[in-house]
């Protein structure tokens, strides 16, 4: 069949050892996490703590509620569109699920648990990977449009630069990446796991375009909760900081956490808060708390979803 020629192409691009790779990954999570601990002034930490505004953990923990049924409800199209019509309480009980079981995995592939029940209703491999890629796709999307519109205020903070010229940068670089794509589409246009891949990528552009106006509305809603989430934790911790340089730090991470070399993100996260708020002349003890808080209270508010679902 058709899946298992596919499995097996993909075992064929094994470059290394996949098990000891992913032992490796989940050790640099924790060995950055224990470094972390072992930098920190505990003295600065505790007083953080004691600031803490307890009142504002509750709006935080409502638009992150927000936040995943909006994501449930963006997956929902994707399946509509291939044909699977999942019930409002099915497709969100899944988005829970995997969702909490992403924040177990190194580069939150445990979402990826969502082809089980795609399966389940007929998808076959390559659906599910269209299915699932798709809606990764927006989350990396949302985080790059934030991480680029974010360094646009940072570097003119930090090196003076006029937004003109980091804009003529920036269109300069992407001059070169162009051809260098189109380069690496013509040598590997030949391979068949290549010619594989490209039709995936014509799959999600084609359920992007059938749903361009809903997708656009939620992504824009969900960049709001997450406005909304982050403004929560700023009068939480008392932290006075612009929301925009917070914006951006938090797409760094976030983006930094979808790399396989920690468990939910675990160091990762925490580490580019601690460097980010280090170079703004902030408390970098403020920047890691943010950061572990958002993470573990993210996690423990699924975990109760996890097992109603």
């Amino acid at each position: 069949s058709s899946d298992k020629k596919i499995y097996s192409l993909i075992k064929k691009i094994n470059f290394m050892n996949y098990s000891n790779l992913t032992y490796l990954f989940k050790v640099l999570g924790i060995i950055i996490f224990l470094y972390l601990l072992f930098i920190l002034d505990y003295q600065k930490l505790f007083s953080v703590l004691d600031d803490i505004s307890i009142f504002f953990l509750i709006p935080y923990i409502i638009s992150n509620i927000i936040m995943v049924l909006l994501k449930s409800y963006r997956w929902n199209l994707i399946n509509l569109f291939q044909g699977i019509n999942f019930s409002s309480r099915k497709y969100i009980s899944i988005s829970f699920l995997t969702i909490s079981f992403g924040q177990l995995t190194p580069a939150k592939i445990g979402e990826f648990g969502k082809y089980i029940y795609l399966k389940k209703e007929g998808s076959n491999f390559q659906d599910g990977l269209i299915n699932i890629f798709s809606d990764r796709f927006s989350d990396i999307i949302i985080l790059f449009i934030i991480s680029l519109f974010g360094s646009f205020f940072f570097i003119n903070y930090f090196f003076g630069m006029s937004y003109s010229l980091i804009s003529l940068i920036y269109f300069t670089i992407l001059l070169f990446i162009i051809p260098i794509v189109f380069f690496f589409n013509y040598v590997l246009s030949g391979l068949i796991f290549f010619k594989y891949v490209q039709k995936i990528i014509l799959e999600i552009f084609k359920c992007y375009y059938e749903n361009l106006s809903k997708i656009l509305i939620i992504n824009l809603l969900i960049f709001f909760s997450i406005l909304f989430q982050l403004l929560s934790l700023v009068f939480l911790f008392n932290v006075d900081i612009n929301i925009i340089f917070l914006l951006f730090i938090f797409s760094i991470s976030s983006l930094l956490s979808l790399l396989p070399i920690s468990i939910g993100g675990l160091g990762v996260r925490e580490f580019t808060f601690y460097y980010f708020f280090t170079i703004l002349g902030l408390d970098p003890e403020i920047g890691f708390m943010l950061a572990f808080f958002d993470g573990v209270v993210f996690s423990l508010l699924m975990i109760p979803i996890y097992f109603t679902a």
